[in-house]
């Protein structure tokens, strides 16, 4: 598969996320990426809020556990989620044949 997204330069990503984002296609992406983000916050201020309880209380090692499977679980959502933006803008370049 070609990259060609990773290749342009800063004006052109910029012009390539413009276009896309105003198709159907890309308004929907950007609305559920965004939901994910917003859901990625709440995983890590839980996990925050989990490990600083876990270090005031001296609680066990579970929860210390608890609180950075939590905190993984959210910086994998925030990979995957660029990944997938990156897939998408990608595909829409080369698909589109855009002569930027």
């Amino acid at each position: 598969m070609k990259i060609k997204y990773l290749r342009l330069t800063k004006e052109q990503r910029k012009k390539v996320k413009e276009l896309y984002y105003n198709t159907p296609k890309g308004k929907a992406l950007k609305s559920k990426l965004r939901l994910v983000l917003v859901s990625t916050i709440g995983l890590i201020i839980c996990a925050i809020a989990i490990l600083v309880d876990a270090v005031i209380n001296k609680s066990s090692t579970w929860d210390y556990i608890y609180a950075a499977c939590l905190g993984l679980i959210a910086i994998c959502f925030i990979v995957v989620s660029h990944n997938l933006r990156i897939k998408r803008l990608n595909n829409y370049v080369v698909n589109n044949k855009l002569k930027l």
